[in-house]
């Protein structure tokens, strides 16, 4: 058991490298945990709040606008924090957040919202840029891995969610409970020695107003595949099952259980991608995923049954799952050119996520789901162009 412990919070090396895949992997699980079972019982929310997707669509933007924030003015005050303190703190402003969106009445849902976009927007960055080093350092696959965590526990929330809704469970108790698990994740991440293994940027003068704000250079393209990876993740995320269960009459039980085979299968594909597609490098692993992806997501939004919708959001979920982790791995350079080309990319990611989500509930309830679907399908085709640079950093075999 010591031996264990001594591993577990062990510093740079191999064992120091899994156990900090393993805590970040924890701390995106609990939060997909949640994420799954609002997406599962989403339909249920609008139904008791009287709400449409369009007025829902007013607190995802509010998460993001609030991630957004907090990446530009709380994340900057943070450099002196050590790498696990940020998370955990983000962990436990994302999980106050969730409980008031799940215990206030409808006309605090962009309270509830805005609160844990705060705690969003600080741990994305941080859990990412941790991830960054730990695979530059080890030259081994740690993001997908850590991306996997949140597609298993999208994945077992949505299917606990869908099971707990069949058997008359209220979806406030439900999402209730979902929203405290970030907070046992908050209490293992300051075991992790191996996060703060890392060099860190030193503390001292500010940079000036034009530095801090000019991106670095080179991002484009990893900005570029991951704004739209998470654009079509979240919104596939939110709005899979109301296309089902709304768009093709699909059930409950049905709608909840292709959510969780979407998931399922993202975090099957980023292993896969972990275990085979790394070696081969960063470009070949977008290209793989951008093809897939429109094939397969032109095949959900042409469906017209529920079972075929179902089995195509299953395959599509694999082929879209690799493209985000290989973005971010692109991002190379030092340390401090990694974390803060880390925090550019993801503000870009919640800036697509911020406007993807609200105008799918707008366009569903101006022109129907189906074409919807049909135009977020299009979003796939730019990922291909963090395949075209002959510079793209490879991963090591």
């Amino acid at each position: 058991m010591r031996l264990a412990i001594r591993q577990f919070t062990a510093a740079p090396g191999r064992s120091g490298s899994r156990a900090g895949t393993f805590v970040l992997s924890l701390c995106y699980g609990t939060v997909g945990v949640f994420w799954g079972a609002w997406a599962a019982g989403f339909s249920d929310v609008l139904r008791a709040d009287r709400l449409s997707p369009g007025q829902a669509s007013i607190g995802l933007a509010a998460f993001g606008l609030a991630a957004l924030a907090s990446m530009a003015l709380v994340r900057p005050r943070l450099r002196a924090v050590s790498r696990r303190g940020s998370i955990s703190l983000a962990l436990v402003v994302f999980a106050a957040g969730c409980l008031l969106l799940v215990a206030a009445p409808a006309p605090w849902l962009v309270a509830g919202f805005s609160v844990a976009g705060v705690g969003a927007g600080v741990g994305d960055v941080a859990i990412n840029a941790a991830g960054n080093e730990l695979e530059e350092r080890g030259k081994r696959p740690v993001l997908q891995w850590v991306h996997a965590g949140l597609s298993a526990g999208a994945a077992v929330g949505a299917l606990g969610a869908g099971v707990a809704l069949s058997l008359g469970i209220r979806v406030q108790a439900l999402l209730a409970t979902a929203s405290a698990l970030p907070l046992l994740a908050a209490a293992i991440v300051p075991l992790a020695a191996a996060l703060d293994a890392c060099p860190r940027q030193r503390a001292g003068p500010a940079p000036g107003r034009t530095r801090r704000f000019a991106p670095p250079a080179g991002l484009m393209l990893p900005a570029l595949v991951i704004a739209c990876g998470l654009l079509l993740e979240g919104s596939l995320d939110i709005w899979s099952a109301v296309y089902l269960r709304r768009g093709l009459a699909a059930s409950v039980l049905l709608g909840a259980a292709a959510l969780a085979a979407f998931a399922l299968s993202m975090a099957t594909g980023r292993a896969f991608a972990a275990r085979v597609l790394f070696r081969f490098g960063y470009r070949t692993t977008i290209a793989a995923s951008a093809a897939g992806t429109v094939s397969l997501g032109t095949v959900l939004a042409l469906s017209s049954s529920p079972y075929l919708a179902g089995a195509a959001l299953l395959a599509l979920g694999f082929f879209l799952a690799a493209a985000v982790p290989a973005g971010y791995g692109m991002i190379g350079g030092t340390p401090e050119r990694r974390d803060a080309g880390v925090a550019w990319a993801t503000a870009a990611s919640y800036l697509a996520s911020m406007i993807g989500p609200p105008v799918m509930g707008w366009l569903a309830d101006a022109v129907g789901l189906h074409a919807t679907m049909l135009l977020l399908v299009l979003f796939a085709a730019p990922m291909a162009a963090g395949a075209l640079p002959a510079r793209v950093r490879r991963g090591a075999g």
